[in-house]
């Protein structure tokens, strides 16, 4: 017995290691630009975030490339970076698990949403899936609070009877701004040892068994 009726999961980093695809498109644009990636960068931080954001905080673009390097980042993924992933081992028997039960189970991620039902549907698990749940457009006006009040809303669940699954602080900020409960995909991008200590109070889990555990408690 649990006590949700909606488990929602972030994508990148948490449903799928998609850093293969995102690391080879980045190189791409970067070539394109005729710009090397700095080696003190840490790369990882550029899984997550707005598109905007990964360019202008983590690449250092000037702000008049980012537009540009937006642009053919999202037309390069869109052609070959999306393919490029793995599942994290154990998701797919989580999903499988969650199936059985009662409750929903969604995707809401900082990926345009049509972009994560190519990639859910690519990969197969769309039969998992109640709902897909991202940017609506490329404007990146929405934040991660607001697509889980998308779902919230769509589903017409309470905040209390919700739970976001991610790997980044960005994750845990935006359930907390709505309400939700948060547990830490301690296998994705985001977290490490530093942020663990800062934040004590996020919930960690360091494998797909872990996560199922905490969701059945």
């Amino acid at each position: 017995m649990t006590k949700y009726s909606l488990v929602l999961f972030d994508f990148d980093g948490t449903l799928m290691n998609t850093s293969l695809g995102i690391f080879d498109t980045l190189n791409y644009v970067m070539k394109i630009l005729d710009r090397e990636i700095d080696e003190n960068c840490n790369i990882n931080k550029f899984i997550g975030p707005p598109l905007s954001v990964c360019f202008s905080e983590v690449m250092g673009l000037e702000e008049d490339l980012v537009e540009n390097a937006m642009d053919i980042y999202r037309k390069r993924y869109k052609e070959k970076g999306q393919y490029i992933a793995e599942f994290y081992e154990g998701i797919i028997p989580l999903l499988s698990w969650l199936k059985t039960t009662e409750m929903k189970v969604a995707v809401a991620t900082l990926k345009n949403a049509v972009l994560a039902e190519s990639m859910a549907s690519y990969f197969g698990i769309m039969s998992y899936m109640d709902g897909i749940f991202g940017m609506t457009s490329n404007s990146e006006k929405e934040n991660k609070a607001q697509i889980i009040e998308n779902a919230l809303d769509y589903f017409k669940i309470k905040p209390e009877k919700a739970v976001l699954i991610g790997d980044t602080l960005l994750d845990f900020q935006g359930a907390r701004e709505v309400g939700l409960d948060f547990i830490g995909a301690g296998f994705g991008f985001g977290f490490n040892n530093d942020v663990d200590a800062k934040h004590s109070d996020i919930l960690m889990a360091k494998d797909c068994s872990q996560i199922r555990s905490l969701l059945e408690d």
